[in-house]
C-alpha cells in the first residue's frame, strides 16, 4: 500500500475496529491485526464513545510522527 500511495501521490483512509479484550493498553497497541496498521501511517486517530449517551463523543489524536500527537474534537451524531 505504502508503494501505491507514493506512485500515485494520494493518501490512504484505513478503518478498524481495536482489538477485543485490549482494554487498558496503548491505542496503538489495540488496532486490530498486524502491528503495521499502527506503525506505518504518519497520522492515527481514535473515537472515543462516552458512556453517556448525550454527551458528545470525541476524535482524538493517538499517534503522529509529522506533528504534535495530542488534542482532537468532540462531535455529536445527529
Amino acid at each position: 500500500m505504502v508503494d501505491f500511495t507514493r506512485k500515485v501521490d494520494c493518501a490512504v483512509l484505513g478503518i478498524t475496529h481495536l482489538a477485543k479484550n485490549s482494554s487498558g493498553r496503548d491505542p496503538l497497541d489495540r488496532v486490530a491485526g498486524s502491528l503495521a496498521f499502527g506503525a506505518v501511517p504518519r497520522l492515527v486517530m481514535s473515537t472515543v464513545k462516552p458512556p453517556d449517551s448525550r454527551a458528545p463523543r470525541r476524535l482524538l489524536r493517538t499517534k503522529a510522527n509529522n506533528g504534535r500527537d495530542d488534542g482532537g474534537f468532540e462531535y455529536t451524531l445527529r
